[in-house]
């Protein structure tokens, strides 16, 4: 770890980066540290890779260390990188390496294949089957979110998402935002209420899926959107009553950052504000740049109704039994890191993933308004939105 932080902290020295190059090359070096290596060129915050690192990724995604591989394509797709697209289609089609590669390399390329080839499409869907491992199963699903199907593709896309839960349901219906054919849309809804996983899709995420298919499509879907209707109504009807207690208390921003800190409340456990406190929530340091007091009062008082990309919580299910909630902060190709509300950080190694299940219930807990005065809850309103 400590080695791995040295190299980080300097990966911007032309030095450094030849070592990492040089020691990457050797054939003196074991697997495990060039992992290592590969891990320090997915962490380090450089724009445009040295020319060598380059060369090192592509001589890894063409190898016959399939772990390296692995790890290589990970970072070609953690960094948006568009230099390795013929490696990756390259890979995608080797019959010789692990499905699980071919699939990640899939997943890092999709988005600039035009059109989705025939061979690669089959592939991807052949791994939403209930018995394909979760994380597989998520970046097969994520490819083809990102791909730009043709209407054949579509269609037979929407067969799969009729049986998807809520780990992969989300994922597939981003492709059905690049077409406006009515029979799509039709198919898509009807997939959408028998899928288990609908309900991981917002009516924000639908109205915005169906804006653009024709008056047909949103007519189909209206029991869709009136089930999401009927919850939104209740939850802004308690929104109006808080709002109103605010009002007959204004707040005082310096005594909501003592709300803030306080360890009654414990907002800093899990946020941080000016490098002080925890990370298991976004940093909210200039949070009042981006957020309306009404959207702060929402953002406390129902947290599941606004969960903010990268903090949604996942319930992952080991073979042993035993389940762990948490954060997905990174993943590897061995395991995946979960963050628990009480700033843990758990490895749980991928052979041992039973089930993956993303939460539509935030890791803030509910109902933290309560524990609060009126006066308490109002300062700690005005300290957030003052954060500017």
């Amino acid at each position: 770890r400590s080695l791995r932080g040295a190299l980080v902290a300097f990966c911007n020295d032309n030095k450094v980066q030849q070592l990492v190059a040089d020691v990457f090359v050797s054939s003196e070096t074991s697997r495990v540290n060039k992992s290592l290596l590969l891990d320090v060129i997915l962490r380090c915050r450089l724009t445009t890779f040295p020319a060598a690192w380059n060369r090192l990724l592509k001589l890894a995604m063409t190898g016959d260390d399939h772990h390296l591989q692995n790890a290589a394509v990970h970072v070609a797709r953690s960094r948006s990188l568009t230099d390795f697209d013929q490696q990756l289609i390259a890979l995608s089609r080797r019959g010789d390496v692990p499905i699980d590669n071919r699939v990640a390399a899939l997943n890092a390329v999709a988005a600039r294949l035009r059109p989705m080839p025939g061979e690669a499409f089959e592939l991807l869907t052949s791994r939403l089957r209930p018995d394909v491992d979760p994380l597989s199963r998520v970046a097969a699903a994520r490819a083809l979110g990102d791909a730009n199907l043709n209407g054949a593709q579509l269609l037979k896309l929407t067969e799969h998402l009729a049986g998807e839960g809520p780990l992969v349901a989300p994922l597939l219906v981003v492709a059905f935002h690049k077409t406006t054919n009515e029979r799509i849309g039709l198919a898509l809804v009807n997939a959408l209420k028998q899928s288990p996983g609908a309900s991981a899709v917002t009516i924000d995420d639908l109205d915005k899926l169906l804006r653009r298919y024709p008056a047909s499509v949103r007519l189909a879907a209206t029991d869709l959107r009136s089930q999401r209707v009927t919850s939104l109504r209740e939850q802004e009807a308690y929104l109006t009553q808080l709002t109103a207690k605010l009002l007959l208390h204004p707040g005082d921003a310096r005594r909501g950052q003592q709300v803030f800190f306080s360890k009654k409340v414990g907002c800093y456990g899990c946020h941080t504000i000016d490098a002080r406190g925890g990370r298991v929530g976004p940093d909210l340091s200039r949070i009042g740049r981006i957020r309306r007091t009404i959207d702060l009062l929402e953002a406390i008082a129902v947290p599941s109704s606004t969960i903010v990309p990268g903090f949604r919580s996942y319930a992952v299910a080991t073979t042993e039994g035993k389940v762990h909630t948490g954060l997905l902060v990174r993943q590897t190709p061995d395991a995946v890191f979960l963050r628990t509300a009480q700033l843990a950080e758990i490895r749980v190694a991928r052979d041992e993933i039973d089930q993956m299940t993303p939460s539509n219930i935030s890791v803030m807990p509910k109902g933290l308004e309560k524990t609060m005065t009126a006066q308490q809850f109002s300062d700690l309103m005005e300290f957030l939105y003052q954060r500017r």
